[in-house]
């Protein structure tokens, strides 16, 4: 059976462009986060995100959050929380392997402290990605988050930890993905 239009195109092939994480590609997207936080606050964030691709192995990144959190004993408030600007490149080392290395700079532009954390970062990153199948993608990752700058709240400790990031997805038929992506923060 072949896909109409593409008679190269079978039905095993199951990807749909922009299913790929490691895919250099031009894109908007929405997307939400919720933190549950200590003491029974959280921050719940949707960010408009742009990616531009000026190349295939190129991409520039804009992640515009709004923001609603609350701490312990304070209001919840809603508004901007910190701006996310970042790029990365992308080399295939192989057919089935990339290597991808970035950095994102998160601004501390929160509208209100409990909707950021209170410092300007800088996160370089590096991926490693390989595919094995036409189904499988197979990641692991590792991002370094360290502030700079002066915070408005002097009770704010620096930032410097770890992230690991290993990662699983699995296409689905009919351009559905499963996406395993969990985060394992050394502090």
């Amino acid at each position: 059976m072949t896909a109409a239009g593409n008679s190269d195109v079978g039905q095993e092939d199951w990807q749909v462009k922009g299913s790929d994480p490691s895919e250099i590609i031009s894109r908007l997207e929405v997307r939400n986060e919720y933190l549950g936080l200590p003491d029974g606050g959280h921050l719940d964030q949707t960010y408009l995100r742009g990616d531009y691709a000026p190349t295939k192995n190129i991409v520039f990144r804009l992640d515009v959050p709004l923001a609603d959190g609350a701490k312990e004993n304070l209001a919840s408030h809603f508004g901007m929380g910190d701006l996310v600007l970042g790029g990365r490149g992308k080399r295939e080392l192989t057919e089935k392997l990339s290597w991808m290395l970035g950095t994102t700079f998160i601004l501390d532009t929160a509208s209100n402290e409990v909707l950021g954390t209170g410092w300007n970062q800088l996160v370089p990153a590096t991926y490693v990605v390989w595919k094995p199948s036409r189904q499988w993608i197979l990641s692991v990752g590792y991002e370094y988050a360290a502030s700079f700058g002066s915070s408005d709240n002097s009770e704010l400790e620096k930032i410097s930890e770890s992230l690991f990031r290993p990662g699983a997805l699995y296409h689905l038929p009919k351009g559905f993905w499963l996406w395993l992506d969990p985060k394992i923060y050394v502090n």
